[in-house]
C-alpha cells in the first residue's frame, strides 16, 4: 500500500506542513498574504479535512499539537478490528474504499492483462466458502515439498540441512526469514546500483516480548497459538506440545542475540562490506550456493560479490547456535514460519484461531472485513494497484499543483541559505549544491500509467484461468 498511501498522504502532509507555518506565523503575529492559492477540489477537500482536525480554540504557542490535532483527537473512534487509530489511517481506509470498488468490477475484455489478473485474485480471495472446502492439504504439499514438517510426521532428517530448507523456502516465498533475511537493496553508499543486504530475521513475535521468556502472558499466548495451528494442520496435539515448546526457546534464544531496535540507528556501523569468499569463511556457510539457489535465472552471482552485512554479530552468534540446537528443533521452527505464512489463504477454522490470537495480542474485538483482508492480498501486486488508483481517482492538475508548491519550496530555501550568518563560506556552498540536487517524487512515478512498462513489469503473469486462491496466491 506504499504507493496508495503517497498518493493523497501528501496532500495531507502539505498540510500539516501548512498548520505549522500557521503555528509559527501566529506566535510570530505577522501576517502574510497568500499570492498562489490552490482552488481546485482537491485542495478544497484536503483543506476541510486537515481543519476538521484542528482545534483553534487553542493557541499554537501554548500547546501546538492539541493546536494541530485537538479535534481529532476528541472524536476519532478506534474501529473494533483496530488497535489504534491515526489521521493517516483514516486516509488509508478512504484509499482502500475506493480501490475496492474498482478491483471489485469484473474484468473487462479490452481491459489490460495486469488489470485483470488482479481483480481476478480479488475475486478468488472473497469466496471463503470456496477456500474453506479445500482444507489444508494444498499447503500440506507445499510444506512437504520445502522438506516437511517434523511434528506433523512428514519430515526426512537423513538430509536435512537448514541451507536447502531456507533456498526452498524461499523459493517458495514462505518462511524464509526466519533465520535471517535477504534482500536487494539500493546501496546507501552509491545509490546508482543495488546491493545484496543481510539482516536479522523477522520473528513471529516482537523480540521485546519474546525475550520475557515462555512465562510472559503473550509469549504463552503465542506458544498456545502455534500449537493449535499445528494441531489444525492435523498434528498430534501433545506431540506438539512437547517439539513446538523446543522450537519456542529457539526462537526465544534468536531474540536474546538480535540487535534490540533502539541500537539500529547507526547506518554507518550497519554497513558492513564482504566480499562473497570472505563472508563465506567467517560466518560458516555456502554463501554461494545460498545466493546462487534463490537467485533469478537470469542474475548471476560473482565470485567477488559485495554482500552487506547489516548484523555482524547476529550472524556470528545464529552460527553457535545453529550448532548447538538439533536439526530436528531447527527444522520445526523454520516450518512453522512457512506453515504461518500460509494462514490467510486455508481454513476458516484457521483465520478464525488467528483473530483470536490478534484480539490477545493487540485488544481488538473483531475480525477485519473479509474484503480488507483481501485488499492486502492483491496488494502484492502493489504496481498494477496503484495504476489502477491513479487511473480511476487521481486528479492530475492536484500534482501539478504539489509540484510547483515543491520548487517554490526548494527556490526558497536555496534564498534563505545564501541569506543565513551561521554558516562559513563552505558549508554554504555544500548547502545550496544540496538544495539544487534534490530530486521530487510527487503523487506518483509517471510510469504508472504508462500501458508499456505495466505489461513489461507483469509480462507471464495470467491469473485469469486460475481456478483456486491458493496456487493464485
Amino acid at each position: 500500500m506504499k504507493y496508495l498511501l503517497k498518493l493523497d498522504v501528501n496532500m495531507i502532509t502539505g498540510g500539516y506542513i501548512f498548520i505549522g507555518l500557521l503555528g509559527f506565523l501566529s506566535c510570530e503575529e505577522k501576517q502574510t498574504k497568500s499570492k498562489d492559492i490552490c482552488e481546485t477540489q482537491a485542495c478544497n477537500e484536503t483543506a476541510k479535512q486537515i481543519i476538521s482536525y484542528m482545534d483553534t480554540t487553542v493557541k499554537p504557542c501554548d500547546d501546538f499539537y492539541r493546536f494541530a490535532c485537538g479535534r481529532f483527537v476528541d472524536t476519532a473512534e478506534i474501529h473494533s478490528d483496530k488497535a489504534d487509530n491515526t489521521s493517516f489511517a483514516e486516509v488509508d481506509l478512504r484509499v482502500e474504499e475506493q480501490l475496492k470498488s474498482v478491483v471489485s468490477e469484473p474484468p473487462r475484455p479490452n481491459e489490460l492483462a495486469p488489470f485483470q489478473s488482479l481483480k481476478r485474485l480479488f475475486s478468488l480471495c472473497m469466496n471463503e466458502e470456496k477456500i474453506n472446502s479445500r482444507g489444508v492439504g494444498p499447503a500440506l504439499a507445499k510444506l512437504k515439498a520445502a522438506g516437511g514438517w517434523p511434528v506433523l510426521g512428514n519430515w526426512g532428517n537423513k538430509k536435512w540441512n537448514f541451507l536447502d530448507t531456507y533456498i526452498r523456502l524461499r523459493n517458495s516465498m514462505m518462511g524464509h526469514n526466519s533465520l535471517f533475511q535477504i534482500d536487494v537493496e539500493v546501496d546507501i553508499k552509491n545509490n546508482s546500483r543495488r546491493i545484496i543486504m543481510v539482516d536479522q530475521p523477522s520473528l513471529g513475535l516482537a523480540q521485546e516480548l519474546l525475550v520475557k521468556g515462555p512465562n510472559d502472558t503473550m509469549v504463552k499466548a503465542y506458544f498456545n497459538f502455534m500449537v493449535d495451528i499445528a494441531v489444525l494442520f492435523g498434528a498430534n496435539k501433545k506431540t506438539a506440545l512437547k517439539e513446538l515448546r523446543s522450537s519456542l526457546h529457539f526462537e526465544i534464544e534468536l531474540a536474546k542475540v538480535m540487535t534490540v531496535k533502539e541500537e539500529r540507528r547507526d547506518y554507518t556501523r550497519m554497513y558492513n562490506f564482504f566480499i562473497l569468499p570472505k563472508l563465506t569463511a567467517e560466518l560458516g556457510w555456502d554463501w554461494d550456493k545460498l545466493l546462487r539457489g534463490i537467485m533469478p535465472k537470469p542474475i548471476s552471482i560473482r565470485r567477488d560479490e559485495v554482500i552487506i552485512v547489516v548484523e555482524v554479530q547476529y550472524m556470528r552468534k545464529l552460527k553457535q547456535l545453529l550448532r548447538s540446537n538439533s536439526i530436528r528443533v531447527i527444522a520445526n521452527y523454520m516450518m512453522w514460519h512457512a506453515a504461518r505464512d500460509m494462514i490467510e489463504v486455508l481454513t476458516i477454522e484457521m483465520s478464525d484461531r488467528t483473530q483470536q490470537y490478534i484480539n490477545t495480542l493487540y485488544g481488538t474485538t473483531d475480525r477485519r472485513p473479509r474484503w480488507r483482508e483481501c485488499m492486502d492480498a492483491v496488494s502484492g501486486m502493489s504496481i498494477a494497484l496503484s495504476s489502477l488508483y491513479v487511473r480511476k481517482f487521481f486528479d492530475e492538475n492536484s500534482k501539478k499543483v504539489a509540484s510547483q508548491m515543491t520548487k517554490k519550496i526548494l527556490q526558497e530555501a536555496s534564498i534563505v541559505i545564501k541569506k543565513v550568518d551561521w554558516m562559513n563560506h563552505e558549508t554554504r556552498e555544500q548547502a545550496v549544491y544540496k538544495a539544487s540536487q534534490m530530486a521530487t517524487h510527487i503523487g506518483y512515478p509517471d510510469e504508472l500509467t504508462d500501458d508499456r512498462k505495466l505489461e513489461e513489469m507483469y509480462k507471464g503473469l495470467n491469473l485469469l484461468n486460475e481456478t483456486h486462491f491458493f496456487e493464485a496466491y
